[in-house]
């Protein structure tokens, strides 16, 4: 909840902190040129999802047993732990399949 209040939601801190991941990876000398898989499950399908939008190193993304749609959580909002995934006035924005969209072809749903 303090992460909402702060202006910074707790799924934008842990797509800061793949993408630090990556970052850190890239200063390897074994691992600089790579490209990378990625497999996100239940609450992190989000994360990943976001993160591949941002970042080109993640060649294929699959997200399993997860949130597909922001939209879809209005309907039903009492689901476990969907608070961490939400981002104040997303839908004023964007929904998870503009983003899947965006990735053309590198994030699928793996369930």
């Amino acid at each position: 909840m303090t992460a909402l209040h702060t202006g910074k939601p707790l799924i934008g801190q842990r797509v800061a902190d793949l993408i630090i991941l990556l970052d850190a990876l890239a200063t390897w000398p074994d691992t600089a040129s790579q490209v990378y898989s990625l497999k996100a499950d239940g609450r992190y399908g989000p994360v990943a999802l976001h993160a591949a939008v941002l970042d080109s190193r993640l060649k294929e993304v699959t997200a399993m047993r997860t949130m597909r749609s922001y939209t879809e959580c209005m309907t039903a909002p009492m689901q476990y732990d969907l608070f961490s995934n939400m981002i104040y006035g997303v839908l004023m924005r964007y929904d998870l399949p503009d983003l899947v969209r965006l990735t053309a072809g590198r994030f699928r749903y793996g369930d």
